[in-house]
């Protein structure tokens, strides 16, 4: 088997963990030194017909970027890649990897079952409760008789959950990169280089070899420069991942960074158009330049900086109470009213509300909201999913509320951005 360790980048100060401080929340910033990042090359996709020749880590060793590859330089060499891999994971608390909870996971665990060696990746029984397993699972791995457990973070399916609005082809890491902008030297996938590396196991050519560390090198280096990503979900309101690491402030703003502003303008000739421009610090800085629009909102969030426009509402709405049962709907006035009052009104104007007719109206400037975070909530018609609120004092001064409701609007553009 050979090893190597080395510095993870040549530029020195970006070998620094500190290279990323204000492109990650500071939740996942503060857990860096106590990951491990990994990565794995295998001769196939069948841990029964294939074998694990290659695992790199990546790592912080006084606060600098290091790696370690294993690699096997003859099949008989697998066995001895796990010992070590596995011993390296003593301590770490997060693992780091990109589809390893579909693939490389179970592909070493497969691997070590069938040769006999004591380790293994189960899910823990009592992995949080608050967590879903498909997002951030509790890993336990028995490491030479010692138990431990280690926190699995996928960022495969963290990004992929944000790849639609980022209008992402696809989730491949390569594909990340070159969103982000990032080169790397390596050129070949995993699967073109299975035959390199079965060709280098009876030549031994020393090109071959570093054609399959660079492969894996440039893997788990791409690891560490497509964690900025995470920031796009971090805009979103309780993650899996803040839930993970245990973030008691998922907000993504500055406090007191919220500032808003009322604008009227005139299109054609239109009534004119009102519009609440919202602007607001984020606590760190997204990678790439975004927008979105969709109904009344539009966004643009330029590194920490956002910005939103959403628009008025100037209408009459109603407004419906939640206890019909004690209402009377008057046809003419077309307004519900309380039974105890509604006694004094002639049966022939009067009926039984129900659910859609138990309103009263009320004319003025409404905001949209996809969620009820603001109340009184109003609506056009009773079934519908968008509702409004009105503007008040108690919203326009409580920095709180205000960042639950931009918070709301991202989540939901997010979501569901066409």
């Amino acid at each position: 088997m050979i090893t190597i360790t080395n510095s993870l980048y040549k530029n020195t100060e970006k070998n620094k963990y500190t290279f990323l401080k204000g492109k990650l929340p500071e939740e996942l910033y503060a857990l860096l030194s106590n990951s491990i990042f990994f990565d794995i090359e295998t001769t196939g996709l069948s841990a029964r017909n294939s074998m694990c020749y290659l695992i790199g880590v990546v790592y912080l060793k006084e606060d600098q970027w290091f790696y370690t590859q294993w690699f096997a330089d003859q099949p008989a060499d697998e066995a001895e890649i796990f010992n070590c891999f596995f011993d390296t994971l003593k301590g770490y608390q997060y693992l780091f990897h990109f589809n390893g909870d579909t693939f490389d996971i179970p592909f070493v665990q497969t691997r070590c079952r069938l040769m006999d060696l004591p380790y293994t990746f189960p899910l823990t029984e009592n992995a949080s409760s608050s967590i879903s397993i498909d997002d951030a699972s509790a890993l336990q791995y028995d490491a030479c008789s010692t138990d431990s457990t280690i926190m699995s973070i996928d960022l495969f399916k963290r990004i992929r959950k944000i790849s639609k609005f980022l209008q992402l082809p696809n989730c491949k890491q390569k594909t990340v990169e070159q969103f982000l902008d990032i080169n790397r030297e390596d050129q070949y996938s995993g699967g073109e280089l299975i035959s390199v590396y079965r060709k280098y196991v009876i030549s031994h050519e020393e090109s071959d070899k570093e054609l399959l560390l660079l492969h894996n090198h440039d893997d788990i280096t791409g690891l560490i420069d497509i964690l900025p990503m995470l920031a796009y979900e971090f805009l979103l309101k309780e993650t899996t991942v803040t839930k993970a690491i245990g973030a008691t402030d998922a907000s993504p703003f500055i406090a007191d960074s919220i500032h808003m502003q009322q604008n009227e303008s005139r299109k054609y000739e239109s009534a004119p158009e009102k519009e609440l421009i919202i602007t607001a610090e984020m606590k760190y800085s997204i990678p790439v330049k975004i927008t979105l629009q969709k109904d009344f909102y539009f966004i643009l969030i330029s590194g920490s900086t956002l910005r939103m426009c959403i628009t008025y509402t100037i209408d009459e709405l109603k407004y419906f109470y939640p206890n019909y049962k004690d209402y009377y709907y008057l046809p003419e006035e077309d307004t519900a009213v309380y039974k105890s009052i509604a006694t004094y009104v002639d049966k022939c104007h009067r009926k039984q509300a129900k659910a859609d007719t138990c309103y009263t109206k009320k004319a003025g400037e409404f905001l949209p909201q996809p969620e009820t975070i603001v109340t009184p909530v109003f609506k056009i018609n009773f079934k519908d999913k968008q509702s409004f609120f009105e503007p008040n004092e108690s919203f326009l001064s409580n920095q709180e509320l205000q960042a639950q409701y931009i918070t709301s609007i991202l989540n939901m553009l997010v979501m569901s951005p066409t």
